[in-house]
């Protein structure tokens, strides 16, 4: 027996150090479960289908005035048609083809110059995300995209400004557009989503979206009748800034205390 105690003494010395660490994971995880709880309500009411949705909303809102605003630049500052002419451009059928191939070649633009950014973005912020969390990655679009209503504001406001300064919305692209917010909001749903429940949630979101989009669509009519371009785009600028708000509300669900990184 007395043989064998410097043994047994060894191993539990060896033994030691591990459990020290068991129980320093252990208490790691108890302390981010705590905090998942504490932060459960906010999820709830301030989760990532409240962001998507008004995002969504804000697209909807600016999307048709923004092909208005391209059609009324092209006919009058580009191609120098009258007032009554832009005006009723539907009962002018050359002047009308000639509108609608440059804003057709305006908007081909947009897409080759935006397009690259859009892919290389999420690319490079995705595995990013997975270490410094997913709200940044939510932010940066949402700036990018206030940045492109600046510029259509801009473009009202200095009315003599050829149609090719609509090509400064492209601007957007550089925080990764949509394609990297909705990378984030995916990201953060199925990191705070059990498996069991992660398909009812994403189809949940997906409803918000199209929700959001039809009713943004649906005002925008009714917006820029009242209010013109400046409270159409103004107001896409005070949705995307309440969807910075929520963002910044909700709790990060990637951490590297939680996640052991």
């Amino acid at each position: 027996m007395d043989e064998r105690s410097p043994l047994l003494g060894e191993e539990a010395g060896r033994q030691s150090p591990r459990s020290e660490e068991e129980d320093r994971r252990t208490e790691g995880e108890v302390r981010c479960s705590r905090s998942g709880e504490e932060d459960g309500w906010r999820r709830r009411i301030f989760g990532v289908e409240a962001v998507i949705s008004l995002h969504a909303f804000s697209i909807g809102l600016h999307q048709v005035i923004r092909s208005n605003l391209m059609i009324d630049k092209v006919c009058s500052v580009d191609l120098q048609y009258s007032g009554e002419v832009c005006a009723h451009i539907q009962e002018h059928r050359e002047e009308q083809v000639e509108v609608q191939q440059r804003v057709t070649l305006l908007n081909l633009y947009i897409s080759y110059i935006s397009t690259g950014p859009c892919i290389l973005m999420p690319l490079l912020l995705g595995p990013w995300s997975d270490r410094h969390g997913r709200k940044p990655v939510m932010v940066v679009p949402v700036l990018g995209h206030i940045v492109a209503e600046l510029a259509y504001i801009a473009n009202v406001y200095f009315w003599s400004l050829p149609s090719c300064y609509l090509l400064l919305c492209c601007l957007y692209s550089l925080g990764g557009g949509t394609t990297t917010l909705l990378m984030g909001v995916y990201s953060m749903l199925a990191d705070t989503t059990q498996a069991a429940a992660r398909t009812t949630r994403v189809s949940i979101l997906d409803v918000t979206i199209i929700l959001g989009w039809t009713l943004g669509n649906f005002l925008s009519a009714i917006v820029y009748q009242h209010f013109g371009y400046y409270g159409t785009f103004g107001l896409t600028i005070g949705c995307q800034l309440g969807v910075v708000c929520l963002v910044l509300m909700l709790p990060e669900s990637q951490t590297p205390q939680c996640f052991g990184w």
